[in-house]
């Protein structure tokens, strides 16, 4: 073990300034796929909150008897995608209206009375609350009987779903090129560091060492580099997360998050390991023959 630390430190100092550069450009990387993955998440989360808390308001046709109203309730609650239906009278629309807007509030003292019309809340089941779910509901509630208007938020759930497809397809792709961006950055780093310490390689394979014991130095400082940038990386995703929350107000939730950090950083460890293996296989496969 300490061979190998020594040996990791001599090929630091050798090529130190290269080192460098592969931690920054490391950094930059990461730290760009992680705001984006971050975004993405944020999005996610906020998608999911605004499903959960979705719901259609049907207006009934206006004059119904309360027998007709009732029948409505029933045909509501019937169908597959209905999970609850609440019915809200004039008095209790009134109720609402005024919880919702406080400032509208000296409207009533100008009217005798505001004739809301009678309307159902329909709160669909979980695995309902998607926009195609949510437009072929809209659809079925507006042909039914009795009923004059369907209002719900279909659309902005429907462009939310798809700025949340966009963006997990814009994190597929940056993967890639993350991936071998930073796999080529790491591998040519490992390479001129090991060029500059080829005579001592071709010793210790003279003197027995086997291809293991040469590899451990390398990997090991592959996979620091990997390692420190993908800690710098995460320190730029601290700063942008408390900007995000602070302007946007969005965040993706705490365990999701802190998920985010382990996993960038895990990714840019065994991303290093991989990439100085692969430049320490390359070596040694020009050495080896000529011993």
């Amino acid at each position: 073990m300490r061979l190998t630390l020594r040996e990791a430190w001599r090929g630091y100092l050798a090529r130190r300034y290269t080192g460098w550069v592969a931690m920054g450009v490391s950094a930059l990387l990461l730290g760009i796929f992680g705001v984006l993955l971050y975004t993405s998440l944020a999005f996610t989360t906020f998608l999911q909150q605004a499903r959960a808390s979705f719901t259609l308001d049907v207006y009934a046709t206006e004059g119904l008897p309360a027998e007709d109203l009732q029948r409505l309730a029933r045909v509501f609650q019937s169908i597959t995608g209905v999970e609850r239906v609440e019915y809200f009278d004039r008095k209790r629309a009134k109720v609402e209206f005024l919880r919702r807007y406080p400032q509208y509030s000296e409207l009533f003292s100008l009217f005798e009375e505001i004739p809301f019309p009678d309307r159902f809340r329909i709160y669909p089941k979980p695995h309902w609350r998607k926009a195609g779910n949510i437009t072929y509901l809209r659809e079925l509630l507006s042909r039914i009987p009795g009923v004059e208007d369907v209002y719900g938020g279909g659309r902005w759930l429907e462009r939310l779903e798809r700025l949340s497809s966009g963006l997990l397809l814009v994190d597929g792709v940056l993967l890639l090129v993350v991936f071998l961006a930073l796999s080529l950055v790491i591998f040519q780093t490992l390479r001129l560091t090991v060029m500059a310490r080829q005579e001592v390689v071709h010793l210790m394979l003279l003197l027995g060492a086997t291809p293991r014991m040469v590899r451990a130095p390398f990997e090991l400082l592959g996979v620091v580099y990997a390692g420190l940038g993908s800690g710098l990386s995460l320190i730029l995703l601290l700063v942008f997360h408390q900007g995000f929350q602070h302007i946007l107000g969005l965040s993706p939730t705490r365990n999701g998050f802190f998920a985010l950090l382990a996993g960038l950083w895990l990714f840019g460890v065994v991303l290093g390991w991989l990439a100085s293996r692969s430049a320490m296989d390359d070596l040694l496969a020009q050495e080896l023959p000529e011993l």
